[in-house]
């Protein structure tokens, strides 16, 4: 069971580097403001302190979301089907992870581990702690539009403008002029 729960746990990590690195040092490596050893660097570094500091989300997925009451009733089968409702959701989320990575969708590793827990908790269970999957909606839409309303207010005043963006844009801030493509060479005819 230790090499099963190890396997999928370093599955799990390869996808939230894919998905989750890559989103925060996509731009900057693509900028070449970072080297990917660079990026990788500051994100193993980063990573490291979040799993020190992230204990908040680590007990709230442990022991917020199941039943654990329904489960401790169970005795000892309780504690072996909690761990097996651990690594289902490890891979099912793995595979979501995955799923969207390969396919670029937006995905949350936080909402895929919490969504899945939920699944097999319901099934194993019947039951979960609803107050908790409500804390954890709720935040999830208030946060949303915090940095949406931000991000979007810079752009705005461009587009009402008569120029064309990239000319109004270049007079408010230093852009470099885009150069132009060379010529295509002309082919003879026949």
């Amino acid at each position: 069971m230790m090499a099963v729960a190890g396997t999928i746990a370093a599955a799990m990590a390869w996808a939230i580097g894919a998905q989750d690195v890559s989103n925060c040092f996509g731009t900057a490596v693509g900028s070449r403001a970072l080297t990917v050893m660079q990026a990788v660097i500051i994100a193993a570094f980063c990573e490291f302190l979040g799993a020190l500091t992230g204990g908040d989300v680590a007990a709230t997925l442990a022991t917020g979301i199941l039943d654990m009451d329904a489960l401790e009733a169970m005795g000892h089968e309780g504690t072996a089907l909690y761990m097996r409702c651990m690594l289902a959701t490890m891979a099912g989320a793995v595979a979501w992870l995955i799923i969207a990575t390969v396919y670029s969708l937006p995905v949350s590793t936080t909402h895929s581990l919490v969504g899945a827990l939920l699944g097999v908790g319901l099934l194993a269970t019947g039951s979960a702690k609803w107050a908790t999957i409500g804390g954890v909606c709720e935040a999830a839409r208030g946060r949303l539009p915090v940095p949406g309303v931000p991000a979007s207010a810079p752009p705005a005043p461009l587009t009402l403008l008569p120029d064309p963006p990239r000319a109004a844009a270049s007079r408010r801030a230093p852009i470099p002029p885009h150069p132009s493509p060379p010529p295509r060479p002309q082919c003879p005819p026949g």
